[in-house]
């Protein structure tokens, strides 16, 4: 008789050699996927108060030009979400961007098109803070801040999609006030270049 630790080590062995086929079949049928969680805050019916920044820390509102200063080279990437019907926010420390917030509407974000939008409303693309002001709750204040003033804007409504086991933003979405709505789920099946998009709604907007 085989020792239980032998014998264990054969059950994991059969295990991966039935299940690598597996996935590779239903890898190659259904293609590549994506899961995301959607966040959305109604501007109408949530009234935060404007968040507070010790220094040296600061909000603005910033644009390409912003970005492409001397900053940490993560956040000069962020460069071309600015522009045409885009609306960007962050936070200085000093005379450095340490996080930034994008956000498209209007014509911008038509060529994504991930989830629909009304004339009135946005969607965060993107929300990044360098890696050494992070766990500082920056990002949370800074969605708090952006908030407000897309409201004084005119929007009504902004909306956010996040990987969905990324925890660390889903709990800055939940910290600054924004609920999960929706659940998406994207598949390529065979090849497609157009996802097949299953969306599970969670709450009613």
């Amino acid at each position: 008789m085989e020792p239980e630790e032998t014998q264990s080590q054969t059950t994991r062995t059969f295990r991966i050699a039935v299940k690598t086929p597996i996935r590779f079949i239903l890898r190659k049928i259904l293609g590549n996927y994506g899961c995301y969680k959607i966040f959305a805050y109604d501007l109408n019916l949530r009234h935060c108060a404007w968040p507070d920044l010790e220094r040296p820390y600061r909000f603005a509102e910033i644009d390409e030009e912003d970005m492409r200063r001397p900053n940490e080279e993560l956040i000069r990437k962020q460069a071309w979400y600015a522009g045409e019907d885009a609306s960007g926010f962050g936070i200085y420390r000093g005379d450095f961007l340490v996080c930034i917030q994008l956000l498209w509407y209007g014509e911008r974000y038509k060529g994504r098109d991930f989830w629909p939008l009304k004339n009135d409303e946005a969607k965060s693309v993107q929300l990044v803070t360098v890696p050494s002001e992070r766990s500082k709750g920056l990002a949370t204040k800074l969605k708090q801040f952006s908030a407000n003033c897309m409201r004084e804007r005119g929007f009504r409504r902004l909306y956010s999609r996040v990987w969905w086991n990324d925890w660390s933003s889903i709990r800055v979405n939940e910290k600054a006030g924004w609920r999960h709505i929706a659940t998406v789920l994207q598949l390529y099946p065979l090849g497609r270049s157009r996802p097949w998009k299953l969306v599970k709604r969670k709450l009613a907007i």
